[in-house]
């Protein structure tokens, strides 16, 4: 078993030559996100590498978005959920990026991105229990609403 870590806000934590970022939710959910990988090998300096945003994210188009929900407050300058962020909220801002982007939702390259996974169900949650995401009025100012 590792240590126990007792967290307020952000932690950082170097695990097998990766850096992980993980933040806890007011509901005491942890979120992953911005995992670097860091850099080893004799002789040379250990640097930070940051795993790289997928393409589709890291389009023009897209960091108009990532802008905007920055703007918000809900995300950093990258892209990186900020730290009240639910999965839910992940799971409305990748359907309103979806909406936005390509006219569909496509839940792998946010999945990957924040490190998450089963984001789809949280979709499925959402419709069946008609509550919507805590941050859901935030979202939708930043990024508009979607069609449905």
């Amino acid at each position: 078993m590792g240590n126990k870590v007792y967290v307020k806000g952000s932690y950082v934590d170097i695990h097998d030559n990766k850096v992980v970022n993980l933040n806890i939710d007011r509901a005491g959910r942890v979120n992953v996100s911005g995992a670097v990988a860091l850099a080893t090998g004799k002789g040379s300096a250990a640097a930070a590498q940051e795993v790289a945003k997928p393409e589709m994210l890291a389009t023009a188009e897209a960091t108009v978005l990532w802008k905007r929900l920055h703007a918000a407050a809900l995300c950093d300058e990258d892209g990186h959920l900020s730290g009240g962020m639910t999965k839910q909220d992940a799971m409305y801002v990748a359907l309103l990026m979806g909406e936005r982007l390509w006219q569909e939702t496509r839940w792998k390259p946010f999945e990957q991105w924040w490190g998450m996974q089963h984001l789809a169900q949280e979709l499925v949650r959402m419709r069946d229990t008609g509550r919507m995401p805590r941050h859901a009025k935030d979202i939708e100012r930043a990024l508009g609403k979607v069609k449905n």
